[in-house]
């Protein structure tokens, strides 16, 4: 597939502050990549530098093959979708979509289609007499995603798009939007801190931190295998141990564990990350694996959160409640977990 987006060595800097650090991505024509991290790791500066806003230190942008270095936003062929809707609250809902195309000075007769069909896609259609005031923040947010779409960009960015939304228009809103990209066959950029929309939305996950990626993959690669403690702590909830590999086996301060066979790796100090969900958790002492105590067991409704000390580590367990366990806090337990599920980070 050709290349939609391509940055090379892309840095920011304000004064002696390092908003990017040599940044190269490659994203293909129709992919939904989602750029995730916390506040200040350089996912929205990113984003500025694509759409024009702002101009990089250093490095180089691509947009279909093209430079954009000095290249007006205007000119650029790329939507960009806000987190504050950024609509004019004078105009209705048609004239807010119609918007992109006049300034193009694009005929009437196809700023009505157009308009028209991106209504129809965003189902918005009966609101296009209205104003953004008469509107709900989900419905606003579908505005401002056909405003973005309706001059057949090359590329859309979103920034945190559905920051501003309640949880259940949250979830309404990451399946319409995926819904419209494979639609539309769009190129997407998506910056998000929410963990489950790029989990949900995203064919390729960019986590980010302090200005310079730190992990891209999969969305099951990057959850299941974290290369690095920072992604494993970020993303999803995870039990990390320290201690050291020995023979093949990670003996820490709770007992010893076997490690994947599947990751060779020199002895020496390390982690081992295994998710709360890959636990298996029963009354009783377990002689060869782990045990401990019970600390707390809170209800979550689908499943039940385990709080378990083993031999001065705490680990959490995640269990389905489709067969409730009896098990109640100050009781012994043993956990068990295939070591394929688990993953060495080196320290």
């Amino acid at each position: 597939m050709s290349t939609s987006i391509e940055i090379k060595n892309l840095s920011r800097k304000f004064g002696s502050f390092h908003a990017l650090r040599n940044v190269t991505l490659s994203v293909t024509a129709g992919e939904f990549v989602t750029l995730l991290g916390p506040s200040g790791s350089g996912k929205s500066t990113v984003l500025k530098l694509l759409a024009g806003f702002d101009q990089p230190t250093s490095g180089e942008i691509l947009l279909g093959g093209r430079s954009m270095l000095g290249v007006m936003p205007h000119l650029r062929n790329v939507g960009m979708v806000f987190q504050n809707y950024a609509l004019f609250p004078h105009m209705t809902v048609f004239d807010n979509i119609a918007f992109p195309l006049r300034v193009r000075n694009e005929p009437t007769v196809k700023i009505e289609d157009k308009v028209a069909s991106v209504l129809d896609l965003t189902r918005m259609n009966e609101y296009r007499h209205r104003y953004p005031s008469e509107l709900s923040g989900g419905q606003q947010q579908r505005v401002a995603l056909a405003r973005a779409i309706v001059f057949d960009p090359k590329v859309l960015l979103m920034d945190e798009p559905l920051g501003a939304l309640d949880r259940h228009l949250r979830e309404q809103l990451k399946f319409e939007i995926k819904r419209i990209q494979r639609q539309f066959n769009m190129t997407v950029l998506f910056v998000t801190h929410d963990q489950d929309e790029a989990l949900v939305m995203s064919d390729r996950v960019v986590v980010m931190r302090e200005g310079a990626i730190e992990q891209e993959a999969s969305p099951h690669e990057i959850y299941a295998r974290p290369v690095t403690r920072f992604v494993a702590d970020f993303l999803g909830e995870s039990n990390i141990l320290a201690g050291e590999l020995h023979q093949g086996h990670f003996v820490f301060g709770g007992g010893k564990l076997n490690t994947p066979k599947r990751r060779s790796q020199a002895d020496g100090p390390c982690w081992i990350m295994i998710r709360p969900e890959f636990i298996d958790i029963e009354q009783g002492e377990e002689l060869a694996g782990l045990s401990g105590t019970l600390r707390e067991a809170i209800y979550l409704g689908e499943s039940t959160r385990y709080i378990v000390d083993c031999g001065g580590s705490t680990l959490i367990v995640k269990r389905q409640n489709r067969i409730p366990l009896g098990l109640e806090a100050g009781c012994r337990v043993c956990l068990r977990w295939d070591a394929k599920d688990s993953v060495v980070l080196t320290r």
